[in-house]
């Protein structure tokens, strides 16, 4: 063997076999973005949904804790980009003394929605606490209240509320 040769054991990538690799990805990639798009709308859907369960499960464990009401109030505008959700106290004890943000309102994703809170398609909805844990709030007659969230693919997730303060989240309605 010369000095300054290589010999036929070294080994490496060339720049076509890079270009091929890179251009499958490419393809791929353009096969996928719909998909992509698909999951990340639903992806989206689900976690809005659970963050307004988490709240509600929030609303319910501080007013228990803490020995003061506590609500979550939605404000609805359906088909808005609008649509937000808040966790509220009530320090006096009083409704007519007013309500207190506990945190900053959380503003559904784009695409995402609630549909209706027990058949109400707008305005400022409350679902509340006590401080025993029991929830009030709801339509005349209802045990129970159902929050319904879709986004733009009709995926839907209803999230209920029993007057006795459980909580759950179904998929679907």
């Amino acid at each position: 063997m010369k000095l300054g040769m290589r010999g036929n054991s070294e080994k490496g990538v060339t720049m076509i076999e890079l270009a091929v690799v890179m251009a499958i990805i490419g393809i791929m990639g353009l096969f996928m973005s719909p998909a992509l798009g698909e999951w990340a709308a639903g992806f989206r859907l689900r976690g809005a949904a659970k963050d307004l369960e988490d709240t509600l499960q929030q609303a319910r464990l501080k007013a228990i804790s803490t020995r003061t009401p506590y609500r979550v109030q939605l404000n609805i505008n359906s088909g808005s980009d609008t649509e937000t959700f808040v966790l509220q106290n009530d320090p006096d004890d009083d409704p007519d003394q007013g309500w207190l943000d506990e945190s900053t309102a959380i503003t559904l994703p784009k695409g995402v929605n609630i549909d209706n809170i027990d058949g109400a398609t707008g305005g400022n909805i409350n679902r509340t606490f006590r401080t025993n844990g029991t929830a009030f709030g709801w339509a005349a007659g209802s045990a129970t209240t159902s929050i319904f969230i879709e986004n733009q693919r009709d995926d839907r997730y209803r999230i209920i509320v029993s007057q006795t303060g459980i909580i759950r989240m179904n998929e679907g309605w």
